[in-house]
C-alpha cells in the first residue's frame, strides 16, 4: 500500500546484489516513485547505503545521457523534417509563380464577368425596390390603411405604444396605419369603421397588454383579422402577458359573458368557438415581446416593430 517496488525494498535494506539484478537483468525502473514521491535512490541515501547510492546514481546518469542522446536525435530529425518542408514549400512557390500570370489573367476575366453580373443584379434590385416603394406609397394613399394597430385603451402604456408605432411607420416608412383613438372621431359610426378597416387590413398588429383579452372589441378585431387572412403580428406588451389557452374553462366563461352583453348577428356559441380557435392560432405565431417602459428601450422596440411591419408589407406586395 506504500507504493514500493521490489527495487525500493532492496535499496532500503541495502541489498546491492539484488539491486543490481533488478536493474540490469529485470529492467526495474530506477525513477519509480512511492506514495511519498520517493525513488529507490532517495531511500538508499536516507539509509546511507553508499554502494547502492553510487550504483543507482551511475545508472541514473546513464539513463539521462541516453535520454539526452535520444532528444538530440529527435531534434535532428525535426530539423531535417523542417528543412524538407521548407524545400517543398519553396518548390510549391516556384510552381505557383510559374502559373501566376495565367491565373491572374483568368481571375481578371472572371472578376470582369462578376462585376458585370453584380451590376445587372443591382439594376434589377433597384427596379424592384422602386416598384415596392411605389406600391407601398399607393397603399398609404388609398382609403384603407395597410396596417391595423389593435390595442385596448384600458392599458394606457399599451395605447401610447400603439400611437408611437403608428408615428414610426409614418415618419420612417411613410406607411399609414389605423389607430382607433386617432382615426375615429366623435360621432362616427365607430363599430362600422373598425370592421371596415380590419377587413381591408394587410398587416394586423395585436398589442397584447394585460387587459387585451378581456375587451370585446380587441377580440372582435382579432377575429376579423383571422377571418380576412391578414398578416397577424403579436406584440406581447409586458413580461407576464400570455395568450389564454383555448382549453381554459374560466377564460371561455368570461368570453361567453362578453358575447352575452352584445347584440350579435351570429350565434354567440359559434363566435365563441371561433374566438377560442383564434387563441390557438395566435399562440402558434412567433411574436415580439416588450419588457420595459423605459424611454430608450421602448424607442428601440418601436423601431423593431415598425421594421417588421415594413418587411411584411414588402413580402406581401
Amino acid at each position: 500500500n506504500d507504493g514500493w517496488t521490489p527495487l525500493h525494498y532492496a535499496s532500503c535494506e541495502g541489498h546491492l546484489t539484488v539491486v543490481q539484478y533488478l536493474v540490469e537483468q529485470a529492467g526495474a525502473n530506477v525513477d519509480a516513485k512511492d506514495n511519498r514521491g520517493k525513488t529507490p535512490l532517495d531511500l538508499a541515501r536516507e539509509k546511507k547505503h553508499s554502494d547502492i547510492v553510487q550504483f543507482l546514481e551511475e545508472r541514473v546518469r546513464r539513463l539521462r545521457q541516453a535520454s539526452n542522446a535520444q532528444q538530440e536525435q529527435y531534434q535532428q530529425q525535426q530539423e531535417l523534417l523542417r528543412q524538407q518542408q521548407e524545400d517543398l514549400e519553396r518548390q510549391r512557390r516556384e510552381f505557383e509563380n510559374q502559373r501566376q500570370q495565367e491565373l491572374l489573367r483568368r481571375q481578371q476575366e472572371l472578376e470582369r464577368q462578376r462585376q458585370q453580373k453584380l451590376e445587372t443584379q443591382r439594376q434589377q434590385e433597384l427596379e424592384r425596390e422602386l416598384i415596392q416603394q411605389q406600391r407601398l406609397k399607393e397603399m398609404s394613399l388609398s382609403s384603407v390603411c395597410p396596417v391595423f394597430l389593435s390595442h385596448t385603451g384600458v392599458d394606457p402604456d399599451a395605447a401610447a405604444f400603439a400611437a408611437f408605432v403608428g408615428a414610426k411607420l409614418q415618419d420612417k416608412y411613410e406607411i399609414d396605419s389605423f389607430l382607433d383613438s386617432e382615426t375615429i372621431k366623435t360621432g362616427d359610426a365607430w363599430r362600422h369603421k373598425i370592421e371596415t378597416h380590419a377587413k381591408g387590413r394587410t398587416v394586423f398588429v395585436a398589442i397584447l397588454s394585460k387587459n387585451y383579452f378581456e375587451r370585446f372589441w380587441c377580440l372582435h378585431e382579432l377575429d376579423m383579422a383571422f377571418r380576412h387572412n391578414c398578416i397577424v403580428i403579436p406584440v406581447y406588451f409586458g413580461k407576464t402577458v400570455e395568450i389564454p389557452k383555448a382549453t381554459n374553462a374560466a377564460f371561455a366563461d368570461r368570453l361567453g359573458g362578453l358575447l352575452a352583453e352584445k347584440q350579435l348577428e351570429e350565434d354567440s356559441s359559434v363566435v365563441l368557438r371561433r374566438w377560442l380557435t383564434n387563441m390557438t392560432a395566435l399562440d402558434a405565431i412567433h411574436g415580439m415581446r416588450h419588457y420595459s417602459v423605459h424611454k430608450h428601450w421602448m424607442n428601440d422596440f418601436c423601431n423593431q416593430v415598425a421594421e417588421e411591419v415594413h418587411n411584411q408589407l414588402l413580402e406581401e406586395h
